[in-house]
């Protein structure tokens, strides 16, 4: 009977932030696809998306490209992650710890963003995947190697 030489918490954190890392870089790719959300620009700006986007063309296809730019950044960010939390991570490696705490730390900056210009439902969307991902990553620290 073969031994895991890998702790339960260590398993446990891996998968938890591949999962929370794969969402990210999946909810990145949908922005790729509908990078403005009509809805929210609305509600921020008070501007109906369609008629500034037609009214205002070049701003409009600014604001696209950089919500796609930004998007190909959050993939990357993802699935790197997802990478690290699954090999690195698991092997015990520290390099791989630090790494995934950077990636813990960004989503708490990008939750702070969205909380300190008013979107709440966003920003508690990064905060609980930030939050998430800091509490394994505790757990898998402090399991026996």
């Amino acid at each position: 009977m073969m031994v895991n030489a890998v702790p339960r918490s260590v398993r446990v954190a891996s998968w938890v932030l591949a999962v929370v890392a794969l969402l990210l870089a999946l909810s990145a790719t949908f922005i790729l696809f509908a990078p403005i959300d009509a809805a929210n620009f609305t509600t921020e700006t008070g501007l109906d998306w369609s008629e500034f986007s037609a009214a205002n063309p070049e701003a409009s296809s600014y604001l696209v490209r950089e919500a796609r730019a930004l998007a190909v950044g959050y993939l990357t960010l993802g699935l790197v992650a997802g990478v690290l939390a699954w090999r690195p991570l698991r092997s015990g490696n520290r390099w791989g710890f630090v790494a995934l705490w950077i990636f813990t730390t960004g989503m708490l900056a990008t939750s702070m963003v969205f909380f300190g210009t008013g979107d709440a439902v966003i920003g508690a969307t990064y905060l609980t995947a930030s939050v998430a991902s800091a509490g394994v990553l505790i757990f898998a620290s402090r399991s026996p190697a």
